[in-house]
């Protein structure tokens, strides 16, 4: 009985399977895949050329490794397209680039740059990309394909290069004969103003895109006095000044100059930030929303105040968007010395002018003393301009610690000797703007990368 059981067991599982061998309605049809994207892109190790000068003065070359991995490759999959936002350095050898990473499922082709025609493209191998290349992904059957332009970006100038052009020079300009000076771009306008010897006052007006630094029109004078063309600070799209140690105001027309109320007599006119103007005042900082209506400035050394050459200039903090800080440098007893105030422009806080002392461990690194500075701020930095005492030539100094330290000839300034005093002003496509009394000469200067247009497209 039990035997006869067990033969019907396999009777019946071998009837199953022969049936299930005969049953074709569950088979299944395999469809290739038709993905063809190219989903990530890893620039590998590339290289890169440099110039330099050898032992004996002469131009070199060497040779250096670029990371592909730090300039990330971007695809647009609605546009096709694949390249990297940030470029690659200057000297970069695009014409052998290698992929550490190219993701693409079923293989790409390659457009030739010679034939025209599409070639296997290998990964491995260094290729040409001098020039965007056509890249053909392909699906698992062959039927469905997708072309990417890919590019690899190399930038054409050096990033940190500042390169500079002389736009005019000559005696018989008007800034040439200037003793005294002060420049500011508003908008696309550059003015210059000036004093000349017989303590007239003149400024030479001109567009930042088609200069012409030929002529200069005379600036009004005040009850008699003229103005004090190194005082003359921007604040709201007008002009201030002193005039006989009086405040005084101009429209940017400049037909005339009207005074305050304010019965105070000024040393200096030191800035203009945010809201408030600010001035000294018989050995005090003083502040003023319009020039109107004074208020001593809280200092923590008010006997360290400069007392003559001052210079001024506001920056951002790169920390924090609603914090700036205002740097004002000048002589005190033929020293230098420099101050600095932080401004809140929500106004949630308010602090004091701080003194930053100029100590012998700074050395080299100490603000010099100069002669007739001009301050600006450019490329998250001071710029300091000015001619150091004993010195006949005017030097460039910068400052990137906000005072504490500075730095002689750290953006690559050009030889301003025979410059007898110079003025600077920044217009608003970057371009430092360096007008030089005694020789005429204007010069017309921009970090490179401060130029590039931020585009990832």
């Amino acid at each position: 009985m039990k035997t006869n059981s067990i033969k019907l067991l396999l009777a019946t599982l071998i009837a199953t399977l022969t049936m299930g061998a005969c049953d074709t309605s569950s088979d299944s049809t395999y469809e290739p895949s038709r993905d063809c994207a190219i989903t990530a892109v890893t620039l590998g190790s590339l290289k890169r050329t440099l110039h330099t000068l050898n032992s004996e003065g002469k131009d070199s070359t060497y040779t250096v490794a670029v990371t592909g991995s730090l300039y990330p490759m971007y695809i647009d999959q609605l546009e096709n397209h694949i390249f990297n936002a940030d470029s690659l350095p200057k000297g970069t050898d695009a014409s052998r680039v290698v992929f550490s990473t190219f993701n693409v499922k079923n293989g790409a082709y390659i457009k030739s740059l010679y034939s025209g025609n599409d070639t296997i493209f290998s990964t491995s191998d260094s290729t040409d990309f001098t020039h965007p290349r056509v890249i053909t992904a392909v699906s698992e059957d062959g039927l469905s394909r997708r072309e990417y332009t890919l590019e690899i970006r190399v930038h054409k100038e050096d990033a940190d290069t500042f390169a500079w052009q002389q736009i005019t020079e000559g005696t018989q300009l008007p800034a040439a004969a200037f003793v005294e000076s002060k420049a500011f771009c508003l908008g696309q306008t550059l003015y210059v103003f000036g004093a000349l010897a017989n303590g007239e006052t003149q400024v030479v007006t001109t567009s930042t895109l088609s200069p012409d630094f030929r002529s200069a029109a005379a600036l009004p004078s005040y009850n008699g006095a003229p103005v004090d063309v190194r005082s003359i600070v921007v604040k709201d799209n007008a002009f201030y000044a002193l005039a006989g140690g009086q405040m005084v105001k101009a429209a940017q027309t400049l037909d005339a100059w009207t005074g305050t109320t304010s019965a105070l007599r000024f040393d200096a006119l030191v800035a203009a930030h945010a809201d408030s103007l600010y001035a000294l005042s018989a050995g005090r900082l003083m502040a003023s929303a319009d020039g109107t209506e004074w208020v001593e400035c809280a200092t923590d050394a008010p006997d360290r105040l400069p007392t003559s050459d001052v210079a001024a200039a506001s920056l951002p903090t790169r920390t924090n968007k609603d914090l700036a800080s205002t740097l004002m440098v000048g002589l005190l007893n033929n020293r230098a010395t420099v101050w600095r105030h932080d401004t809140d422009t929500k106004g949630e806080f308010t602090y004091p002018w701080m003194w930053l002392p100029q100590t012998e461990e700074l050395d080299a690194k100490a603000c010099p003393a100069l002669q007739r500075p001009c301050m600006t701020a450019y490329d998250d930095a001071f710029l300091l301009l000015g001619t150091p005492l004993g010195e006949t030539a005017p030097k460039a100094y910068t400052s990137r610690d906000f005072g504490r330290t500075w730095l002689a000839d750290d953006l690559d300034f050009p030889s301003l000797e025979g410059a007898t005093a110079v003025a600077i002003a920044v217009d608003e496509l970057q371009y430092c703007w360096v007008v030089c009394s005694g020789t005429g000469r204007v010069l017309k200067g921009r970090i490179n990368r401060l130029g590039w247009i931020q585009n990832d497209r």
